[in-house]
């Protein structure tokens, strides 16, 4: 009967052999989604004593390498072969549900283990000296980690003993020089019984074997002193010289000794002991039993071996809070998974300070796990009973500290938890990521949530610096005095998948549009000099806001997003019910260089008072495809100018497949459903609201300045008698639309409004598939995708001294059109509700 765990023996005969040759075939390990593939390494940024291997290899093994991995179930060799650890046989380890300890030891030789090992007594060569290299990791209850690797960082078991000669006569050598050790390890134990080992030698350049500065390298067992033995002997002018009492070493330490020949008398110098250094490993003492998994309950008194033995907070801090010398932990953290049962937890030490991890000079980045929602009853290693919001798994600032810091060289992942009621009069009161200008840090989340925390600017992440990643993660109530709400990032990459935010606030009291104003993004605020990336999938955005004031045009702004100088791409993401004085989903700060791409989102129910759902002031590109924007609330009067899209001057503003709808009649002039002052290019779009003739319009092309780029798209107010578009600047193309009436000489058929109906579509989470309907165009001569594709080329606003995220768009057209055609078929050739348009099509985003 097999057991729940880790271990099965396959072996499968190839059919039928000829003359009696049988083979085996590994086919089962590589097909197998349940094998568990081998990841051996040496502890180590430096390779192992045969200086054959690659100096920057991390793997540090040479090809044919082999070692031993065993449980309780039994042993399997692997081999390292073009970079990869497979079985040498068809017999490997599966996983299994159950917690498990696995040993590795290096070399596979017989005889040797984990535990157990023979010292080989001839390393004249550097592969028997590589043989000599004894290695081992020993790993408890290992669970699969998602990526079904186990990995063995190898500590050392030896010690290198290295014996320079000197004052050796001329024209005479020494012979025969070996080195006392014991004869191996037994049951985790140096021998009693020594062995005298050949060495290997290092002749001087221009030297004579066994002469000045003749060097004898040799890997020894570790062990206490032992004065009964010898520790060399040698044979000098035909007499065999002998140094008595082998003196006690450490594993991973080197010893280099002089030793003085005169006549028959043999003197060793004190050795100069140090961390191995060349083709060796740097740090202190190896340790070589590794935990990977921890085990962690908010009343906790262990060690964290087992739910039994769980730890509680402050041991967690003890084991994680940043060191003056964090070398050994880094190395003994890394790759390690950390286990919370349900409850709350306080990680703060007794003055309240944040917990902060941190690996300061570590060589690569240290990758720490936590999940939590585990049942607090759950006993043993069992990783089986988890459920994030039955046994809810809570961090918490109690209203009065911070949470969490990251440092350099931090690499950590949290699934399952939730960060509620920080507080910090700085940045990032749930999670700051802080690292500085020596290090890095990456963080992933995925079904977290940041509930109630309060800071000064993104009070639930803040990035310095780094990459994050979030999915299926809740931001909510979350507040800043500063920016960001919810998250503050000025990193390199922030990654956002199936997120919601909710009610989060930037800014407590009235703001300029300044970029040393604060207040901006309620939800996220989004900056950094060298233009960082977002990318944001079915994520929604609820009653978010930027600033307090309600009823004046205070300008607090981006209730939703705020950004400057970075690259912003949002796919089927929602926007709703924000409120930002001046835009009020979204502002991009002037001057940034900024890159803003929605592709099939919504924007409905969203307040301000003036100047946009959509904000975007100078040197910035905002592109829209296949949205929506329905249901909005300006709160002014006159003077507010853009409700659904405002552009400031020096601006690109490109749409298509788009439908914008107003119901609103109250405005009394100065208003219009987009404004701009910079470029506009609208395609396959439908523009319907009801506007003020005065200075007003659907669409409003503000100064002379400003450019237009039409094709196959409806623009029309209510009444026809009232102005649809108002172009004081220059048309660069205009084809094949239905408009009103127009206060120059745009080229478009004047039609009835009225032939427009707004058809809400009910599919369920799709808010952006809405669209005006309208009865059949008399006398209307229908447009085709070329008409559009004139459109783009006619857009030849060239961004690059813009500099951030458009440094390289030199014509925004074309780089708007290349964007649509990352869809297939191009975005520009399917209607607002995907479906492939005809030949030849009527104007707007769909037409039944």
């Amino acid at each position: 009967m097999m057991r729940k765990g880790f271990y099965i023996l396959i072996i499968f005969l190839a059919g039928m052999f000829v003359s009696c040759e049988t083979r085996k075939e590994a086919i089962d390990f590589f097909n197998d989604p349940g094998a568990i593939r081998v990841d051996v390494r040496i502890k180590s940024a430096y390779t192992k004593s045969n200086p054959l291997s690659g100096m920057g290899d991390p793997l540090s093994f040479n090809s044919g390498d082999c070692v031993f991995v065993s449980s309780e179930d039994g042993t399997v060799v692997y081999q390292y072969k073009s970079g990869k650890w497979n079985p040498t046989d068809n017999y490997f380890f599966r996983w299994g549900s159950e917690g498990q300890s696995f040993h590795a030891s290096y070399p596979a030789t017989d005889g040797s283990d984990y535990l157990n090992f023979t010292l080989p007594s001839n390393q004249s060569t550097h592969e028997k000296l590589s043989n000599a290299d004894y290695m081992v990791c020993n790993i408890d209850a290992i669970h699969n980690d998602g990526t079904g690797v186990l990995r063995f960082d190898m500590d050392r078991r030896m010690a290198k003993v290295v014996y320079t000669l000197s004052s050796v006569g001329e024209s005479e050598a020494v012979k025969g020089f070996k080195i006392n050790s014991p004869i191996g390890i037994e049951h985790g134990e140096a021998s009693d019984e020594t062995i005298m080992v050949t060495p290997f030698v290092v002749v001087p350049e221009g030297g004579i074997r066994g002469g000045n500065g003749t060097q004898y390298v040799a890997l020894v067992v570790p062990s206490e002193e032992m004065t009964g033995q010898d520790q060399v002997s040698m044979v000098y002018k035909n007499s065999q010289l002998i140094f008595r009492a082998i003196p006690h070493r450490q594993a991973g330490k080197q010893y280099e000794y002089q030793i003085k020949v005169e006549g028959d008398k043999v003197t060793i110098l004190d050795p100069v002991v140090s961390d191995w250094t060349e083709g060796t490993i740097v740090g202190g003492n190896a340790t070589p039993n590794r935990r990977f998994h921890w085990f962690v309950k908010p009343d906790g008194t262990g060690e964290g071996t087992s739910w039994d033995d769980a730890m509680g907070p402050d041991k967690l801090r003890e084991l994680l809070a940043t060191a003056e010398n964090n070398g050994d932990a880094a190395a003994l953290y890394d790759k390690t998974q950390f286990h919370f049962a349900g409850g709350e937890y306080n990680l703060s030490d007794t003055d309240g300070a944040v917990l902060k991890i941190e690996y300061t000079g570590y060589s690569l980045p240290v990758n720490i796990s936590w999940d939590g929602g585990y049942n607090p009853a759950s006993t043993g290693t069992s990783l089986s009973d988890r459920n994030a919001s039955s046994y809810q798994t809570v961090l918490s600032g109690a209203g009065s500290h911070p949470i969490l810091q990251l440092g350099n060289q931090t690499s950590m992942s949290f699934d399952g938890l939730v960060f509620s009621d920080a507080f910090s009069s700085g940045k990032g009161a749930a999670l700051y990521q802080a690292p500085g200008s020596s290090g890095t840090s990456e963080i992933e989340m995925v079904n977290c949530c940041f509930i109630s925390n309060k800071g000064s600017s993104g009070s639930a992440i803040c990035s310095n610096k780094g990459t994050i990643s979030c999915t299926d993660c809740t931001f909510s109530n979350n507040e800043s005095t500063g920016n960001g709400g919810a998250i503050a990032f000025a990193g390199s990459a922030l990654t956002l998948n199936s997120c919601s935010f909710n009610n989060n606030v930037s800014g407590n009291t009235s703001h300029t549009v300044s970029d040393s104003s604060d207040g901006k993004g309620g939800a996220i605020w989004l900056h950094g000099s060298t233009a960082p990336i977002a990318t944001l999938t079915s994520c929604v955005f609820s009653g978010n806001r930027a600033g307090v004031a309600e009823n004046t045009d205070s300008k607090e702004y981006g209730g939703a997003i705020a950004m400057k100088t970075a690259d912003l791409t949002a796919v089927l993401c929602e926007f709703t019910e924000s409120k930002g004085n001046r835009g009020s989903a979204l502002m991009m700060l002037s001057g940034g260089g900024g890159l803003f791409k929605a592709d099939r989102c919504s924007f409905h129910d969203n307040f301000q008072y003036s100047r946009g759902v959509c904000y975007i002031l100078s040197q910035n590109v905002a592109m829209f495809n296949q949205c929506s924007f329905y249901s909005q609330e300006l709160r002014g009067a006159s003077a507010v100018w853009g409700e659904q899209m405002h552009g400031g001057g020096d601006t690109g503003i490109c749409i298509n497949n788009c439908s914008f709808n107003s119901t609103k009649t109250s405005y009394t002039k100065q208003a219009a459903g987009l404004n701009t002052n910079g470029w506009l290019l609208l395609t396959n779009s439908t523009v319907i609201g009801k506007y003020p003739s005065n200075d007003g319009g659907v669409v409003r092309m503000g100064v002379e300045q400003s450019r237009l780029s039409m094709a196959n798209s409806v623009v029309v107010n209510r009444s026809v008698s009232d102005v649809s578009v108002l172009q004081k600047g220059t048309s660069l193309y205009s084809g094949y639309n239905a408009a009103g009436a127009v206060n120059t000489s745009f080229t478009g058929t004047v039609v009835d409004p009225q032939l427009f109906i707004w058809s809400a579509y009910a599919g369920e989470n799709e808010n952006w598939k809405n669209w005006f309907t309208c009865d059949d165009l008399q006398n209307f001569t229908k447009g085709t995708i070329s008409d559009v594709v004139t459109a783009f080329a006619a857009f030849e606003l060239d961004v690059t001294s813009w500099k951030g995220a458009l440094g390289g768009m030199s014509h925004v057209g074309t780089s708007f059109k290349t964007w649509l055609e990352q869809s297939t078929p191009a975005a520009y050739a399917v209607n607002q509700r995907g479906e492939s348009r005809s030949e030849q099509f009527w104007p707007g985003a769909y037409q039944e």
